[in-house]
């Protein structure tokens, strides 16, 4: 029983050490169909596929056209983007999101973005990001089941075993640089820290009021300021 406890002592200070999670809001893995359009796509929107999604961004993997087109200029880093997710389970709150390219990955297969949404965005939008990220159990499950790997009681100590003694090491070495890790920290970490979440978006209701009605995708134009959540309750209050 003293080696069953050191060996879970010693994975519970692993795990007092382990790398932080630097993301502002989690990363969901999925496989969702989408439509993509920018000003270099075409007439027609592409066939794209969302490969996974968070509160603030995405990354998407663009296809062709719907009879095979190709786009006549690849989107650059910078641009705005306009894609609109497919769901088969409740078309009613599909609906176009803008975005800016932050990154494009383009290897031997099709172009891969890496997107950010732009906060000056509707309730309407908002919903259908939800719904992008947290509307499917089936991505639960999946990612569920791709972590469960079944072991038998013996296979069980001896893993734990193993990742005691593969991690001793590694926490002494973590404890004994950890207080220059936190300078370095206080040292990078900004004045003033705002987390990018999907309740902060702020709202431009005349700027979304045509794209919410119709729910078509439309040829990108240049993004205008973020609107406050204050604003926007003034500019609805006239509007009502």
């Amino acid at each position: 029983w003293a080696i069953f406890n050191l060996i879970l002592v010693s994975l519970s200070l692993r795990a007092t050490v382990e790398s932080q999670q630097r993301r502002l809001s989690p990363r969901v893995t999925m496989e969702m169909p989408a439509a993509l359009i920018w000003s270099g796509s075409g007439d027609v929107p592409m066939e794209a596929t969302v490969l996974d999604a968070s509160a603030s961004g995405a990354r998407i993997r663009v296809g062709k056209g719907p009879n095979g087109e190709r786009w006549t200029r690849m989107a650059a880093t910078g641009e705005a983007v306009q894609f609109r997710p497919h769901f088969t389970d409740a078309p009613h709150l599909e609906r176009p999101i803008w975005a800016t390219v932050k990154a494009v990955h383009q290897n031997s297969g099709d172009p891969t973005f890496g997107v950010m949404f732009e906060p000056d965005q509707g309730m309407a939008v908002r919903e259908a990001i939800a719904h992008l990220i947290f509307g499917s159990s089936e991505t639960w499950r999946v990612k569920r089941l791709a972590k469960s790997n079944k072991k038998g009681f013996t296979a069980g100590i001896g893993y734990l075993l193993w990742l005691s003694i593969r991690s001793a090491p590694k926490t002494f070495k973590a404890f004994i640089n950890e207080p220059a890790r936190l300078r370095r920290a206080a040292l990078a970490r900004p004045a003033e820290a705002k987390p990018a979440h999907i309740v902060a978006f702020g709202e431009d209701f005349e700027y979304l009021e045509a794209d919410e009605v119709s729910g078509n995708l439309v040829v990108p134009v240049p993004f205008t300021r973020p609107v406050s959540l204050t604003e926007a309750a003034i500019a609805e209050a006239r509007r009502a």
